[in-house]
């Protein structure tokens, strides 16, 4: 992903395989159950550019959104 491409959160998964996913209201990565968005490492409410997380975002392994559960590290 280049630097500056936005994604829309939602349409987009981890990029891992779909066996490694489970539907929990939006997407599922890793053992980070999040119920609405989420790409690569970074759980976000709206958009993901590359390392900048644009409009509502958290980086790392945090949570955001509506999100059931998770494992917290």
């Amino acid at each position: 992903m280049r630097c500056g491409t936005v994604l829309l959160a939602g349409l987009h998964n981890s990029g891992l395989p779909i066996s490694y996913l489970q539907l929990l209201g939006g997407a599922n990565y890793g053992t980070y159950n999040q119920g609405v968005f989420n790409t690569g490492n970074y759980d976000i409410g709206f958009f993901n550019s590359c390392n900048d997380l644009v409009g509502i975002g958290l980086t790392g392994d945090h949570k955001i959104g509506i999100g059931p559960f998770y494992i917290n590290e």
